[in-house]
């Protein structure tokens, strides 16, 4: 290469020339499939108020999963660090490549859709926010590197601009009332702003990163450094064993994560939504759909408590993590009491909050006779402890094993059991459609249930779990298999197929035992 920036560019398009191509075709599939439905139903209305509301979202799923592709092939190796160019050269060299991609993929994804759909999505509006969203997510993701304060950082960006960006369909906290199809000049300079701010936090958080530094984190140690300014001051911590200092470390920079963002979501979200609804009933429901949440936010959590690698983008071991005295199943544990503990907190805290919201409506207007077709059943609350720990501690030892081939496995997976679904449900029978529903859900649970079994057999015969362990992990099974059936034979509506399911899937909550110190081998002695 003759330059800096051609090798940059070249290692981009080289790299991420598979992933670049199944965003592309990721991104595009479900509208694709929504409109070719709406399409067979009859003409299509641009301007019907849900199609509105639907090419807002579709325009904020595609830019996701376009610009995930993009950071999937973006990132900062270690050897970028040492090549001679400025730091802002590096930055705008991996950043502009990104953008000029993102915007051409918007180009032709809504220019397509426009000539064979007949439809108004306006190209201008949809090629200039999406560079804008991609330079704003990789400079903070560049900014809070390796730092607990990653998801607030990232979360913060996409929200400021999600929130400027539902401000020009309508009303900011309403439903979308006209779509956007014009970039004002006062649009364009706020673009502007955000990509200048954009730029000036990624060149700092490079720079930062680039020698070596860190951000302060949210252990105790590193809050009184920034409070006194004098480390040496700070009394020491002993600790008995080689676990117990990986254990605090661990905690230390990623535990208070999770129960983090769990809080700040809840206080943001009541401080959007409360002021706008005054429905009882749908203030409960809304409380029981944060209990959902918690397992979707689990999935960042599970990622940044998994990886043991040298920065965000590479999960595989570093030298200093793989060389301390710690056998891979101390480790692998160690890395699951993080996590269960995390997982603990954010839960509580979610219950703390629901059980406040719902007694001070008891106090006011008292509490509401839901609806007959309302359905929360008694397991409903334990049911959100163990999905958040099933997500979390999943992703955990997926992220483990130091292999994002696994992450892109389960994704295209995911993708594409939806798109399959969708075309079942526009071209079967109903009752076929039932019965191979069924069938799925019934693959799927002995699928899950073959996996947990061989998980805790490999890591049996790798002496990476102990016997106790695997018999107390069976006991927890077979509990919860038993609620299971005693549950779906109390009521009338439970099918065989998806009692299978729910077995399989309660089997994932013993999984991690064996799977994060299998992980932790497989990506320790690669």
């Amino acid at each position: 290469m003759r330059s800096i920036p051609i090798a940059m560019i070249w290692e981009l398009l080289n790299r991420g020339r598979w992933q670049l191509l199944l965003g592309f075709i990721g991104g595009n599939a479900m509208p694709l499939l929504i409109l070719t439905a709406l399409k067979f139903e009859g003409e299509i209305d641009p301007d019907e108020p849900a199609l509105i509301t639907m090419q807002m979202m579709l325009l904020l799923m595609h830019t996701f999963i376009f610009g995930a592709a993009i950071l999937s092939a973006v990132e900062f190796a270690p050897r970028a660090y040492v090549l001679p160019a400025r730091t802002s050269t590096l930055v705008v060299w991996k950043m502009v490549p990104a953008m000029i991609l993102i915007t051409l993929d918007m180009i032709v994804s809504i220019g397509g859709l426009n000539l064979l759909f007949g439809m108004k999505w306006s190209i201008t509006c949809a090629a200039a926010l999406a560079p804008v969203g991609m330079a704003l997510i990789m400079a903070a993701l560049w900014f809070a590197e390796r730092s607990p304060w990653l998801p607030v950082v990232v979360g913060t960006a996409g929200g400021v601009l999600g929130l400027w960006y539902k401000s020009r369909w309508g009303p900011m906290f309403s439903m979308p009332q006209y779509a956007w199809t014009v970039v004002t000049p006062a649009d364009a300079a706020v673009l502007i702003l955000f990509t200048a701010l954009a730029f000036v936090v990624a060149v700092v958080g490079v720079s930062r990163n680039r020698r070596g530094d860190t951000i302060h984190n949210l252990s105790g140690i590193a809050w009184a450094d920034w409070w006194s300014g004098d480390r040496a001051a700070q009394p020491l911590k002993s600790f008995g064993s080689p676990a117990e200092a990986q254990y605090w470390a661990e905690w230390t920079t990623k535990g208070w994560m999770l129960p983090f963002v769990v809080m700040i979501s809840l206080v943001v979200g009541s401080m959007i939504f409360l002021p706008l609804e005054r429905d009882p009933k749908v203030i409960i429901k809304a409380l029981i759909g944060a209990g959902g949440m918690l397992s979707a936010i689990g999935i960042v959590c599970g990622f940044l408590a998994g990886n043991c690698g040298s920065n965000d983008a590479n999960t595989e071991f570093g030298q200093f993590l793989g060389t301390r005295p710690l056998t891979d199943l101390q480790i692998g544990q160690t890395i699951l009491k993080v996590v269960l503990k995390s997982v603990l907190i954010s839960w509580s805290i979610w219950a703390a909050f629901a059980a406040t919201v719902l007694g001070l409506i008891q106090v006011t207007v008292g509490l509401p006779q839901m609806d007959p077709d309302f359905f929360w059943p008694w397991w409903g609350l334990p049911a959100t402890l163990l999905g958040c720990w099933i997500v979390a501690a999943g992703f955990a030892s997926l992220t483990l094993s130091g292999r994002t081939q696994l992450w892109a496995l389960v994704f295209c997976i995911v993708i594409t059991m939806m798109v399959i679904f969708s075309l079942v449900s526009k071209v079967l029978p109903r009752e076929t459609q039932m019965m191979l529903f069924a069938m799925v859900q019934a693959l799927i649970g002995i699928g899950l249930t073959g996996i947990t079994v061989w998980c805790l057999t490999t890591a049996r015969q790798r002496s990476l779990i102990a016997g106790r362990m695997v018999l107390a992990a069976g006991c927890i099974w077979l509990g919860l298999t038993a609620v299971i059936i005693v549950e779906g034979l109390r009521v009338s509506y439970a099918t065989l197929p998806a009692t299978i399911f729910l077995i399989g899937l309660a089997s994932l909550t013993i999984t991690p035992l064996a799977a994060a110190p299998l992980a932790v081998a497989a990506n320790r002695h690669r």
